[in-house]
């Protein structure tokens, strides 16, 4: 039962601590230039996800009335 509350506390700590260091952590980031890397890892995601969405077909109202339809009058 004490661990939630006891790991609560640490994260509670280490929130803080972070907020007191933004500074510091901030200017050890930028020379990682992370930005820029995750901006070409994602790209090659991003396309993929793009052409996935515009191959999917939307659904019409006309199959949105029909699943309700069927919702309500099952079949035997």
């Amino acid at each position: 039962m004490a661990l939630p509350f006891i790991a609560g506390i640490a994260l509670g700590a280490g929130i803080a601590f972070a907020f007191t260091k933004r500074d510091e952590i901030a200017k050890s980031f930028k020379g990682l230039n992370l930005d820029k890397k995750l901006k070409l890892l994602n790209s090659p995601t991003l396309k993929s996800v793009k052409e996935k969405v515009v191959k999917k077909p939307r659904k019409t109202k006309s199959t949105a009335k029909q699943t309700t339809q069927n919702a309500e009058n099952p079949r035997s």
